[in-house]
């Protein structure tokens, strides 16, 4: 369920809420709500609002209660061979941060009418209603999308001689919602865009602009007022910090209007009223800024962006000289350093620099099952000693372990707590 639709008044410049009876007769109880808002307005400020405004604060107050809107093009890769559409699969899921591509392996001893058969089940219950986009390598599965649109009514297109770029950008454009031609036609122009745009890693697209998006559900102008504070404030231009506006009418917009702007830029932090699923952005609420109480906890924040550009330009030294896949590991290192700043832990910048690099030194190490020599220190007394410190450390590089499967020694975690907690 989205929001109704608005529109802009050309003289006012105020938005106008063209549906307020869909918003009575589908929240009745948030709109009586905001009506008695209203009513308190009148009686404390004399300040007569217009029923306009009593569907935007109804707005805000059904705003975590939306659904997300699942249906977009489906993406499916495949492959002769035992692995080979699973690999072209994983690569792309793994870089867009997201399941969207559908693999099936077929074996060379298969029968093309058993693949069929199999394939025509899978368009039945990965179609979300708007087609799917099938790539292919070679052969009779070539053809396979016609018989299963023959079959099945669901509208097929397909490419053949799959590559990498191909899927990626299919997925890609499939997570933006874009419509079964879009989707297609990306794919088939993929080869002019590799290495340019692909997922939101930011440790190798490093030209891109660093950007803090300022996102308010009522229109452009509270956005700008919010730009303008956090520059008087903070001073982003200066840092090379971009501000990017945005309005978005419902959860399911602001999401999807944010992973746009991950596909071009590096989003260090959205300001908004309303938190999302994204734990690799940090998030402000817009009560940070115009609370005063917090005011010392959004400098941290602010200060926190700075410290993103410093892990961004580890990538190249972390690559140059440790061998461990350095797309993966600044990924990860950034959420892991995100889970610390959300438990109130600021990291000036030798610590963050000492701290990148440690922790790439003990992946590697873990990778390889190299043996390292440890300075010897009472390891139980000092956990004892600092069991709160230690268990978040724990939390927090359990991000880590997950994304290279390993599993780091409690030596390893008390190194890295000391070096967070000197």
């Amino acid at each position: 369920i989205g929001f109704p639709s608005v529109t802009i008044d050309k003289d006012s410049g105020i938005r106008l809420n063209l549906c307020l009876n869909e918003l009575k007769t589908i929240y009745e109880k948030e709109f009586d709500v905001a009506k008695n808002l209203k009513l308190r307005v009148k009686q404390v400020l004399n300040i007569d609002l217009p029923e306009t405004e009593v569907g935007f604060i109804t707005m805000f107050l059904t705003f975590d209660e939306l659904k997300s809107d699942d249906s977009r093009v489906a993406v499916i890769v495949v492959m002769h061979g035992k692995s080979a559409a699973t690999s072209i699969a994983e690569v792309a899921n793994k870089l867009l941060g997201e399941e969207l591509a559908i693999a099936y392996n077929m074996p060379l001893e298969q029968k093309p009418d058993k693949a069929l058969a199999d394939l025509i089940e899978i368009a039945k219950s990965i179609n979300k209603g708007r087609g799917i986009v099938m790539l292919v390598d070679m052969g009779s599965l070539v053809f396979f999308g016609d018989v299963i649109h023959e079959k099945t009514g669901i509208p097929v297109k397909t490419m053949e001689m799959v590559s990498t770029p191909m899927v990626l950008e299919a997925a890609r454009k499939a997570m933006m919602k874009a419509s079964l031609d879009e989707v297609y036609n990306a794919a088939i122009n993929a080869g002019r865009y590799i290495g340019k745009v692909y997922g939101s890693s930011f440790a190798i697209n490093r030209d891109r602009k660093n950007v803090v998006v300022v996102a308010c559900i009522t229109g452009r102008g509270t956005a700008v007022k919010l730009e303008s504070m956090l520059e008087q404030r903070y001073s982003l231009q200066k840092n090379g910090i971009e501000a990017v506006l945005i309005d978005a009418s419902s959860k399911i917009e602001l999401k999807q209007k944010i992973d746009k702007i991950k596909l071009h830029k590096n989003i260090l932090a959205v300001i908004s009223a309303f938190s999302f699923e994204d734990n690799s952005i940090l998030h402000v609420s817009t009560s940070d800024i115009f609370t005063k109480e917090k005011a010392a906890e959004l400098s941290n924040k602010v200060a926190a962006i700075k410290n993103m550009n410093t892990i961004y330009n580890m990538s190249a030294i972390i690559k140059k000289n440790i061998d461990i896949d350095v797309l993966k590991y600044m990924n990860s290192f950034q959420k892991l350093y995100l889970k610390l700043l959300s438990k109130g832990i600021l990291l000036n910048d030798d610590t963050v620099l000492g701290l990148v690099l440690h922790l790439a030194c003990t992946v590697e190490n873990r990778l390889k099952n190299k043996k390292t020599t440890h300075i010897t220190i009472d390891t139980e007394k000092i956990i004892n000693k600092n069991l709160e410190k230690f268990e978040l450390i724990k939390e927090a590089v359990a991000v880590v372990e997950g994304d290279f499967v390993l599993k780091l020694s409690d030596v390893d975690y008390v190194n890295i707590m000391r070096i967070v907690f000197p």
